[in-house]
């Protein structure tokens, strides 16, 4: 396999990860949108955990545990091109 098709096809792939995480990010924002929807204020503080249905509170965790692998990746992605471009700026030096 040449080396053109695999960076063509790790494109894709990043491309792919990329829409799937704004797909996530979508569908979490229109299942909390039900809670805005539904919240009263004279029952509760907005966002407090019990004015929050069942699936208010699933919906809230799961979004802030992909905030959380999405910061994680983020970092990881990062020490990854720190790591290649200072791998780089030393062959070049040499």
């Amino acid at each position: 396999m040449s080396l053109i098709s695999q960076e063509i096809k790790r494109i894709i792939a990043y491309a792919f990860l990329a829409v799937f995480d704004v797909l996530v990010y979508v569908a979490m924002g229109i299942a909390l949108m039900s809670y805005d929807d539904k919240h009263d204020d004279s029952q509760s503080d907005y966002g407090s955990w019990e004015s929050m249905t069942d699936f208010d509170k699933c919906a809230s965790v799961f979004m802030t545990v992909w905030n959380v692998i999405n910061v994680l990746a983020l970092v990881y992605i990062s020490y990854s091109v720190y790591k290649r471009m200072k791998f780089r700026i030393q062959l070049n030096s040499n």
